[in-house]
């Protein structure tokens, strides 16, 4: 029996969201330019080539994880700004979430090597 076509969307949207999520981590570990994506295909477990069903580029693709990993938990941040206790407390309960939540997700903990990547190659530039 044919898939529907609301079927076929969501294969599509589930399919890219493991291409992203994958792609965070296998970036976190060779950066952009050790990335080949004859080889994050292999990684993601994907046919060679069919990431440019959901991407046109390499540089797309990386743009994209980008922005999620600088975006990365920003609300929950927000929300401790506002709450009445001093900075110090302020520092406390965000490295305290930041430990735990590096501990246990992985998919975070690479999102935030992406970004210290991103703040070192900028500083680089400045210099």
């Amino acid at each position: 029996m044919p898939k529907t076509e609301k079927q076929c969307e969501k294969i599509k949207d589930k399919t890219r969201q493991k291409i992203i999520e994958r792609s965070i981590l296998y970036f976190s570990l060779y950066w952009f330019s050790g990335t080949k994506i004859s080889e994050l295909c292999k990684y993601i477990g994907i046919a060679p080539g069919s990431i440019y069903n959901y991407f046109e580029s390499k540089e797309e693709l990386y743009e994209e994880i980008r922005k999620i990993a600088v975006s990365f938990d920003l609300e929950s941040m927000k929300k401790l700004v506002n709450l009445p206790f001093s900075a110090k407390k302020k520092i406390m309960i965000l490295s305290r979430y930041l430990i735990k939540k590096l501990k246990d997700d992985q998919v975070f903990a690479a999102a935030m090597t992406l970004s210290t990547q991103e703040l070192l190659e900028q500083n680089e530039e400045r210099k």
